[in-house]
């Protein structure tokens, strides 16, 4: 990264501050080396220097509510809600990389309602849209509530107040389990369940001690 003046205004770096509210969002927590790693990545960022990246991450964390920082971790207030949560976050984590994603990947999660379109979730879209006038409503709160919670809570909790009673519970929960298995999750650095499973056996395996 070059040298160069220091930001006067977000509004500078767009697409910065677009990726780092998306990372945040589709990571949960991310730490300062990861996140500068993945600005480089951007031809705007070409010449941000540390002092800039340290600008203008202070500036976004004083603008938005949403964003808490603590030492090098940049993270949610969705996913971690204070700072005393945040060690024990972090230990659950200890099996997983980041999940690597190109930039157009990730710069859809930026938007608080954004949740991505995998056949799981269309073929729920399409149960619904045959059984349900709130049809768009609950795809919406399912398709974002999975990448935070789990299938059950989905329906006991951010379901609660909507009126499913013109469905098949067992098929709709059939179905938010396949959406949800295949959901890239904020808990698993933006990895699946599946792929969270053969991580964390890799790292558990005997073999990875081996000499």
């Amino acid at each position: 990264m070059k040298m160069m003046a220091r930001p006067e205004s977000l509004e500078r770096y767009k697409m910065t501050v677009q990726l780092v509210r998306a990372c945040v969002k589709f990571y949960g927590i991310v730490d300062s080396d990861f996140l500068i790693r993945q600005i480089a990545r951007l031809p705007e960022a070409e010449n941000l220097i540390l002092h800039d990246y340290i600008a203008l991450i202070d500036s976004l964390v004083q603008q938005d509510d949403k964003l808490l920082q603590q030492g090098p971790w940049l993270y949610s207030r969705l996913f971690c809600p204070s700072p005393e949560h945040l060690s024990d976050l972090l230990e659950e984590q200890i099996c997983l990389p980041y999940r690597e994603s190109s930039i157009e990947s990730l710069l859809p999660y930026a938007d608080d309602d954004y949740y991505e379109q995998t056949e799981e979730i269309e073929a729920l879209k399409a149960y619904l849209a045959d059984h349900c006038v709130a049809a768009d409503r609950l795809i919406s709160i399912v398709g974002c509530g999975l990448r935070h919670a789990s299938t059950d809570d989905v329906l006991t909790q951010r379901l609660a107040d909507v009126d499913c009673s013109c469905l098949d519970m067992d098929k709709l929960r059939s179905l938010i389990l396949a959406a949800e298995y295949v959901t890239r999750k904020v808990s698993l650095r933006g990895h699946t369940l599946q792929e969270e499973k053969a991580l964390c056996d890799k790292w558990q395996s005997p073999d990875l001690f081996l000499t």
